[in-house]
Parts: C-alpha cells; sequence; structure tokens
C-alpha cells in the first residue's frame, strides 16, 4: 500500500514527523480474490501522531487503497470489478531503546474501514446499465513493530528520517448486501522515508 504518513513523536526532543509510506495489506482472502484478482491491496495516505513523553506518541492515520480486475464468467460475460477502501486509525506508537539515530517501536492501533466493490460490464462507457457497486463498513484493530532511522537533529529543527513496520491486521468482516462478507484480516507491512521536526 502507498502511503503518505505523517507522526508525531517526541524522542530526542523532536516533536514531530511528516513521511511519505508505501505498503500492503494482505486482505480479502479467496472472497476477494474471486472479485479484484489475487494480491494485496496498495495503498496511500496520511498518519498524524503527537509526542504524550520520550517514548510515547498518540498516533491517527488515514490510507487509501484499491485493487481490481476483468472477471470472465464462462459462458456469460466479462466484466471489471474493483475493490476500494479507506481505512482510519488511531493508536499509540511506543518507542523501545531508542538511540541517537535508530528507533525501534511497537505501534498498536484501532482501524474502521469503510470500503466499496464496483462492477462494471462496459468500462468504455461513463454510464451504462451493468454499473453496480456496494459499500460497507467494518472496524477492528492492528499490531505493528518497526523500525525508526533518523539522521542526528543537532542544532537544526529537521532531520530526515526512515523507517520500516510489519504486524498484523485484524477486523471484522465487511459485509456487502448480496454481494455477501469480505474477511479483513492479514499481514500488514509498511515502508517509508520523510523528516523529523
Amino acid at each position: 500500500m502507498i502511503t503518505l504518513l505523517l507522526s508525531l513523536t517526541a524522542s530526542f526532543a523532536l516533536d514531530g514527523q511528516v513521511a511519505i509510506e508505501t505498503g500492503v495489506f494482505d486482505v480479502g482472502g479467496r472472497e476477494l480474490a474471486s472479485i479484484a484478482g489475487p494480491g494485496g491491496l496498495t495503498s496511500g495516505g496520511l498518519r498524524f501522531a503527537v509526542a504524550a513523553n520520550d517514548h510515547l506518541s498518540v498516533v491517527a492515520g488515514w490510507h487509501y487503497g484499491s485493487r481490481g480486475a476483468i472477471v470472465d464468467v464462462p459462458d456469460s460475460m466479462v466484466f471489471t470489478a474493483a475493490f476500494r477502501a479507506h481505512e482510519v486509525s488511531v493508536g499509540a506508537q511506543v518507542d523501545v531503546d531508542p538511540t541517537d539515530v535508530v528507533s525501534p517501536y511497537l505501534l498498536v492501533e484501532a482501524l474502521a474501514l469503510p470500503g466499496t466493490v464496483l462492477f462494471d460490464g462496459d468500462s468504455r462507457r461513463a454510464d451504462n446499465a451493468t454499473q453496480d457497486k456496494r459499500s460497507g463498513f467494518t472496524g477492528g484493530g492492528a499490531a505493528l513493530i518497526g523500525c525508526d532511522v533518523h539522521a542526528k537533529q543537532g542544532g537544526a529543527s529537521f532531520a530526515p528520517a526512515a523507517f520500516l513496520e510489519v504486524g498484523y491486521a485484524y477486523a471484522a468482516p465487511l459485509a456487502l448486501g448480496d454481494y455477501g462478507k469480505i474477511p479483513v484480516h492479514g499481514v500488514i507491512a509498511r515502508l517509508g522515508a520523510g523528516v523529523r521536526f
């Protein structure tokens, strides 16, 4: 999932961080693969955090992701299908034994995830009778471990930083009316780079 990320942390007198992130959420299982093809959900978005002390930050974020496929139903029709989702998160990040340049951390988040499945029998036309969509909403949580690597701030107001985090997310199935439910759980990974301030 490609993700723009803003996080505020207090380690080493730094009050915040702005970063660009890319990542993937391995979500949907066979149910989503049958609609929008195999693979994870790539996304992009923003994340904000406020430092509570030198080791703890309160984090809030938003991500948007989508994936799609051309579906061929034997003896029936060929249509385009897509899955789109927003992910809103609020949580806490705890730095573990940080140094001047490296800060391992644990991130725990609560998640809200509205999602939509779209179908189109003729994607060349903006409006046709074969277009259809179903939307739903679900919530859950995620736990990730990560490592932030940053330059020493010194006397400067800003310092470049990069991070990698990997974990697992779980939410209740996403109900999509008569199209059934999509499971929302799987491995989540994010990679980012930005500026601490």
